[in-house]
């Protein structure tokens, strides 16, 4: 069994390889945003890694300076002992919803990310716009983003329809 990061340790990761401050905050909203869809899916009856989801989430972006950060927060990740959150986020920037099946703690983190606009929780479609309308707006990032916003909303019907409700329910009280 691998070692399981701790917030005190996400601190110090986040110290020790300079991630800035907007992007902690990023990585602190991505990872409450997981932990409430995995909170909800287990009491739906699943069984996802709630704590792996929510800090496998907190350091998605640990070296979000660096070209392929998803990749290289994992080396940095399996380097120090720290598998799981290391599959986790490797391939975040670039995944590909399953089609079927239940899902597990790679998805939700992935979902989270998407859901997610700077450091607060936004929904699918306000985190495509911005994402879309950031500068380097390209035909081929547009045609892309919307390519991966439907295969987004076949995932997100799935979960909901497991967790009995609205992810944007989860967020209803804030």
């Amino acid at each position: 069994m691998s070692k399981r990061l701790d917030e005190e340790k996400c601190r110090e990761l986040f110290d020790r390889y300079g991630t800035p401050e907007h992007v902690r905050g990023h990585c602190r909203a991505v990872s409450d945003t997981g932990y409430r869809i995995a909170l909800a899916l287990n009491r739906a009856g699943m069984n996802i890694d709630a704590d792996l989801v929510k800090y496998a989430g907190l350091v998605h972006d640990l070296m979000r300076v660096h070209e392929n950060h998803g990749e290289e927060a994992a080396k940095v990740l399996r380097s120090l002992g720290y598998i799981d959150e290391a599959d986790v986020v490797e391939n975040h920037m670039h995944y590909d919803f399953p089609k079927k099946g239940d899902p597990d703690e790679t998805d939700i983190v992935c979902l989270a990310d998407r859901l997610v606009c700077e450091d607060e929780y936004v929904g699918l479609d306000r985190r495509l716009d911005y994402l879309i309308n950031k500068p380097g707006k390209t035909e081929e990032r547009t045609r892309r983003l919307l390519e991966k916003k439907k295969d987004t909303e076949d995932f997100i019907s799935r979960i909901e329809e497991k967790m009995g409700c609205t992810i944007d329910s989860l967020f209803a009280e804030d």
